[in-house]
Order: C-alpha cells, then structure tokens, then sequence
C-alpha cells in the first residue's frame, strides 16, 4: 500500500478488518473483495493471515498492524516466527512447557510401564519429577526422591483382623468385654 506505484496503476484498495456474526468473526477485506475469515478467538489463523498479508502482497507491516489494532513490533515477532519456524511457528503453547524432551518422554513412559514410580524414573533420567517424601519442593528439606524406598507390592489387606473369620462370616469383638457380634 506504501510501495510506489507503476504509472497507471490504479490506486491500491485499503485493507479493513472488520468483525461480523456477532463478533465471533474477523472478516479481512481488501477493498470490496474478502479476502479471508477466521473466528476471532482462533490466533493460529490470524497470525496466518498476517503471515499471508505481509508476504505475498503489497501491505506493510504498519498498514497490516493498524487494521488487526497490533502493535507493528508484534506484527515483526509474528513474521519472524513465520519465517524461522514455518506455520507451526504460529501455533500458540498452552500450558506449562514440558520438562522432558520427547526422547526422554518416550524413556519415562517405559519406565512406567516397568512399574517404577514417578521418583524413581526421574532420578534415573536425572530430573526431578515429582516431590520429596515428605511433600515439599526438592531440595526444601534437604531430601530429593531419591531418598524414598522403592514402591513393593502391598501386603493383601486382612480386613478381618480385629476378629476372626469362621465359616465365611467375620466376628468382631464388641467394646464390652465377653461379647462377640456376628456380620
């Protein structure tokens, strides 16, 4: 838009970003002409179509910025990831990036399968993964999860052990001394 022209060239159309169906969509129009739609909380697909507006026509970075309301240095950030990365550049992480790489990832998950216990496949692969035995933040107390016992096989629960069992039925002693109840 802010390239010189070819004499005769007809004057370039403005570009309007504008919100239509209720506000739930972004509509990009270059004069009369649309030029894309996207749904306005989706920023994959508007960063796309900056992408695609800066790259492939005459709008600037500036122009680009006014119409989306951005600034023209996040209009550069967006180019340049862009660039560097290609469109999965453009697709914004949620959450809390993860600790392990997808190697060590795959590592952790046959570990799991082997039965170890979080602590114990992040000692191994030298990360902590998960808390102190006593709960607190490694290194807090001085412990790390290195320090608990490996995870054995419980024990089978007796769950007659305040009686007895006799014939499939479990008697329980009363709290008054010389009687029994039967369950």
């Amino acid at each position: 838009m802010d390239a010189p022209q070819l004499p005769g060239m007809p004057n370039p159309w403005p570009l309007r970003v504008t919100r239509a169906g209720d506000g739930r969509v972004v509509a990009v129009h270059a004069g009369p002409m649309l030029l894309t739609a996207f749904s306005a909380g989706d920023l994959e697909m508007r960063d796309l179509a900056i992408c695609a507006l800066t790259e492939g026509s005459r709008f600037q970075g500036k122009t680009i910025a006014a119409a989306f309301g951005l600034q023209p240095s996040q209009v550069s950030r967006i180019r340049s990831r862009y660039r560097q990365h290609g469109a999965r550049g453009l697709v914004h992480q949620m959450g809390r990036p993860p600790i392990l790489s997808p190697a060590r990832l795959r590592q952790a998950r046959l570990r799991a399968g082997q039965g170890l216990t979080h602590a114990e496949i992040g000692c191994r692969l030298g990360e902590v993964l998960s808390r102190t035995p006593c709960g607190c933040s490694p290194g807090r107390c001085g412990r790390s999860p290195c320090d608990q016992p490996t995870r054995k096989d419980p024990a089978p629960r007796s769950y007659a052990t305040s009686g007895e069992v006799r014939a499939g039925r479990t008697r329980h002693r009363s709290s008054r001394p010389g009687t029994t109840t039967a369950s």
